[in-house]
Formats: C-alpha cells, sequence, structure tokens
C-alpha cells in the first residue's frame, strides 16, 4: 500500500511540470567530429568521385529496378530500418550467443564493431559533404514509384559503407561467406529499391573496404585479440569483399 501510495505522489508531482511538445522531444542531430573513434583523418581514405552527369547511372539503375520483386521490396525495407546500422547490431547480437562469445570478449566486440561502422558511416558522410563530390541527386520518380524514401539519398552510400561483413569475419572467421552474402543482399537491395546509383554504392562499399582493414589493424595495436583466438588474415591484409553485382 505504502509503494502504490508513493509512486501516486510522484506522479502527481511531476504531472505540475510542462510537458515537452513533441517537436521538443526529437533530439537535435549530433554535431560533426572533426575524428572517429579509431579514424584521425577522414581524408586519409581516398574516395574516386563519380561524374556530375549521371545519365549513364540512371540507365543502369533503371535496368535494375526492372528486375525487382515484391520480395526484393520487402527486404530492402527490413534492412532500411533503423539507418545503416541498425540490422548489422541485431546480427552481432545473435551471433555472440550463438557462437559462445559471453563477457568480457563479447564486449571487446561490440566496441570495435560499431567503433568501426561509425568511423565507415562518418567517413563516407564527411566525403559526401565535401566541395569536390557533387550534390545529392534526386533519383527518377518513375525509377522509385514503390519505394518511399527520401527525396535525396547521401553520396557515396551510407548503407554500403556500412556493410559490415569484414569486421564481423574479423571477430567470426567461419562464418565470413554468410556475412558477406548479407552485405551482398543488402547493397544490392539499395539499386533494386532505386533509391542510390550504382556509383554511389560502388564508393560506400570502397570507403569500408579501405576503413575496415585500419580500423581492425589499430585496434589489434591498441587492444590485442587475447591468444588462442582466430583471426581472419585476409581483413587484416585488406582483403576486398564483394562489391554489389550489377544486374
Amino acid at each position: 500500500m505504502k509503494v502504490l501510495v508513493l509512486i501516486a505522489c510522484i506522479a502527481a508531482v511531476i504531472s505540475q511540470f510542462p510537458q515537452p511538445t513533441r517537436s521538443a522531444e526529437i533530439p537535435p542531430p549530433l554535431a560533426p567530429r572533426a575524428e572517429g573513434w579509431l579514424v584521425n583523418s577522414y581524408d586519409k581514405f581516398e574516395v574516386a568521385i563519380p561524374p556530375k552527369d549521371v545519365k549513364e547511372d540512371l540507365t543502369e539503375l533503371k535496368a535494375i529496378v526492372a528486375k525487382r520483386t515484391a520480395d526484393d521490396v520487402f527486404r530492402f525495407h527490413w534492412w532500411a530500418a533503423g539507418g545503416p546500422v541498425y540490422r548489422w547490431n541485431e546480427i552481432i547480437i545473435d551471433e555472440l550467443p550463438d557462437n559462445f562469445v559471453t563477457l568480457p570478449l563479447a564486449a571487446r566486440h561490440l566496441a570495435l564493431f560499431h567503433a568501426a561502422l561509425d568511423d565507415a558511416v562518418a567517413v563516407a558522410w564527411h566525403h559526401g559533404k565535401s566541395a569536390a563530390w557533387p550534390d545529392p541527386i534526386a533519383i527518377d520518380t518513375l525509377v522509385k514509384a514503390t519505394v518511399q524514401v527520401p527525396r535525396r539519398a547521401p553520396r557515396p552510400s551510407h548503407y554500403a559503407a556500412a556493410a559490415a561483413a569484414d569486421v564481423l569475419a574479423y571477430i567470426f572467421p567461419a562464418r565470413g561467406k554468410v556475412f558477406a552474402a548479407k552485405a551482398e543482399e543488402a547493397m544490392q537491395l539499395r539499386l533494386l529499391a532505386g533509391v542510390e546509383y550504382p556509383s554511389d554504392v560502388v564508393a560506400g562499399r570502397a570507403i569500408g573496404q579501405k576503413v575496415a582493414p585500419w580500423q581492425l589493424r589499430e585496434a589489434s595495436r591498441i587492444n590485442p585479440m587475447p591468444s588462442g583466438l582466430a583471426v581472419c588474415p585476409k581483413v587484416l591484409a585488406g582483403g576486398r569483399a564483394q562489391i554489389p553485382s550489377r544486374r
């Protein structure tokens, strides 16, 4: 009874304070950082700048979208939920117990994983905001008529940059091919949905392929993997995962 009375009193006190409006509940965007968690300079990763004329890209994109199925649209929305990193976070959360990884090693893996993905997306954002990179271009509405997304996709692709196959292959070497297939699907669906140009997906993936090996080597230097655990040497050496094929 005393507990119920206490809860009622607390609720009465809280009700006296003005409640924030819905718009006030939305936090402002985070201020861009000058450097990442492991990357001390975004400019150290060069990316080929696509041409401003997107006619060829648009023609190729329309040919890809023409092969889109209802299942592709469903899978696109699954991957698109929550931003570039959300589904990859779900994947590693499932992989840790499935592979009998517990604390304290699980904490190390999660810290490395999220630092790597955050840095990769930040590098893509940095290059997209540079003066040399063309402004985001609204893709032809006929291409994406069945998919509701923001009118102007970021360039290069943040989703492709965040494709986490390389980092997960480092943590779980035996599952490398599975993660590579998931990354391929995630990137290919951006094209099938008609929300990003092929050149932007390729550029985003190039960022992830350059950033991940550098981050993993840096993380291994700062906090080495405990002895007796397998590490994928191809990833540490800068091994490249498959770039999305163009159907």
